[in-house]
């Protein structure tokens, strides 16, 4: 258990930064102009 805990941490910490790098990238990109048009 503690060979999974120490394999998931840092995995979650991992996907939490790639996450709130593509949300915040996404938001930024929103701010200015949309990357991609949702509504046509």
């Amino acid at each position: 258990m503690q060979a999974f805990l120490g394999f998931q941490a840092p995995w979650c910490i991992l996907v939490g930064g790639v996450l709130g790098f593509l949300l915040s990238d996404t938001l930024a990109s929103l701010g200015q102009e949309p990357f991609f048009p949702i509504e046509t």
